[in-house]
């Protein structure tokens, strides 16, 4: 007899999440994207600094939890890290998944540039009913990785991991995998039932650039070139990295 598959609890939630997430950030991208904004919104520079520390936060806990030795390393050697202090993704069916991100270049002398904002945006297709919420961080670990993380819509193989119930931020790492030229370490809170998510793309947060540093930063001028001197709000951030890559 054939099964009748039924909604999980909250999986239809998750669908009304999973849509508004994909046609919100897709707006964002859009605007975001547009090198050519030069007059960001009142709100752009908060969510940019709000964007830095909760990035340094989640850095914290990373190394603080089992997998801290390894992100040590990996940043010690690293060319540049991209952190997402809040990428959510649901689904029932189809999916959408998000967040603001931080990405900052690492120089062949230790150094740190200023940290650019970013947004992540993606979608999938598959067997998968849930929400979830994951803070990670992707290690560059070559300069051909890190240059490619600069383009504009670079597209990378999110996490390929079920997210288990009652793994709160709080705890340690629950993850870490290796994939070419980059090093994966991230927390998951939430439940998916299956994964069929990949694809996830990184935008500039054009706005949150313009009103930290200048119209026209972008990624690029600002982790690869140097363009920029580091915000004044990207201290605690920059010193969670020097402190770990030493």
């Amino acid at each position: 007899m054939p099964r009748t598959l039924r909604p999980a609890p909250g999986a239809i939630p998750g669908l009304i999440l999973a849509l508004a997430l994909t046609l919100t950030l897709a707006a964002c991208v859009t605007s975001g994207g547009n090198s050519a904004a030069t007059d960001p919104s009142p709100g752009a520079a908060v969510r940019g600094q709000r964007t830095m520390d909760l990035a340094a936060g989640t850095l914290d806990v990373l190394l603080q939890g089992a997998q801290g030795p390894a992100l040590r390393q990996a940043l010690a050697q690293s060319r540049g890290v991209l952190v997402a202090p809040r990428f959510i993704k649901a689904g029932f069916i189809f999916g959408g998944a998000g967040g603001d991100a931080v990405l900052v270049g690492r120089d062949t002398d230790g150094t740190w540039s200023a940290p650019a904002l970013v947004r992540l945006a993606g979608g999938s297709a598959g067997f998968q009913a849930g929400v979830s919420e994951t803070a990670f961080a992707l290690v560059a670990l070559d300069d051909a990785t890190f240059v490619a993380m600069l383009q504009n819509g670079f597209s990378f193989d999110a996490e390929m991991l079920a997210a288990a119930p009652g793994k709160g931020l709080e705890r340690q790492a629950s993850s870490m995998t290796y994939d070419g030229g980059a090093a994966y370490f991230s927390q998951v809170d939430g439940l998916f039932a299956g994964v069929a998510l990949d694809g996830t793309g990184i935008f500039p947060d054009t706005e949150a650039n313009a009103a930290l540093y200048a119209p026209g930063a972008t990624p690029r001028t600002l982790a690869l070139e140097r363009g920029h001197a580091p915000a004044p709000g990207a201290a605690r951030l920059l010193r969670v990295l020097e402190n770990a890559a030493r």
